[in-house]
């Protein structure tokens, strides 16, 4: 078992500055039938800081405190720290972090940055990323064309996009040369596409496909049980499809 510390986020974990951070380590590690596997610690409070230089702060600040806590289990309470995992995608995509410093004998340091693998637009509006990391959209159909309202219709809704605002202006955006449209409204099952200058609606036949980068790509990709990796996102063909071990949390 792992001990959960609160680094600053305030969803759960145990101060590492609080008795019960040294105790249960030791509980564990002295325990009969339990193991002590390491400290475990999630920054996502970084997630509301506008800079770089203040998710550097809140990276190093985690770092410090993991890395004090695993040097007093080791010279205090003589018990070892096996691994120190920490981390949240703004802070594990920084460059020149450094090492995690003393870490009591610890021989493994996991980064547990959960969307770095596919980015997404609340990754871009926060600088985690630019607009060409984003590695996972949506294909979405037209079915529908609404001129008097400036709209288009798509088959893709709430359990494709996800309703995940994740603090931005639209609930995705259209890829593919269609910079101009944005996700402006989502039910269940569609979408509307709107834009702020009047669309072209012979560019988009009724049955035609757009690719749609969504708001937050954890939740957009969990409704999903199969991905399509496509080898070049600009002439994008299927090189190979991924399968989901499982659809269960």
């Amino acid at each position: 078992l792992v001990v959960w510390l609160f680094v600053g986020y305030g969803r759960f974990g145990v101060a590492p500055d609080s008795p019960l951070a040294e105790q249960l380590p030791k509980a564990l590690h002295t325990g009969k039938h339990t193991s002590f596997a390491g400290l475990y610690s999630h920054s996502g409070h970084a997630y509301a800081e506008s800079t770089e230089d203040g998710r550097r702060a809140v990276a190093r600040t985690e770092r410090r405190l993991m890395s004090d806590l695993a040097q007093r289990l080791s010279e205090r309470v003589g018990v070892s720290v096996p691994s120190v995992s920490v981390g949240a995608t703004p802070t594990c995509a920084l460059d020149n972090l450094g090492s995690l410093g003393d870490t009591g004998g610890a021989v493994a340091l996991e980064m547990h940055p959960g969307n770095y693998c596919f980015f997404d637009l609340q990754q871009c509006s926060i600088g985690s990323c630019t607009m060409d990391d984003v590695a996972v959209a949506v294909l979405t159909r037209v079915v529908s064309w609404s001129p008097e309202r400036n709209q288009v219709m798509i088959d893709a809704g709430g359990t494709a996009l996800h309703k995940d605002r994740a603090g931005l202006d639209s609930w995705g955006l259209v890829v593919d040369h269609h910079p101009e449209l944005r996700v402006d409204r989502l039910s269940q099952e569609c979408g509307v596409l709107t834009s702020d200058s009047p669309i072209d609606f012979s560019r988009f036949p009724l049955g035609s496909t757009l690719r749609i980068l969504p708001n937050h790509s954890c939740m957009c990709a969990a409704s999903f049980d199969t991905y399509h990796v496509l080898d070049n996102a600009k002439a994008p063909t299927v090189s190979e499809t991924w399968h989901r071990l499982t659809n269960a949390w």
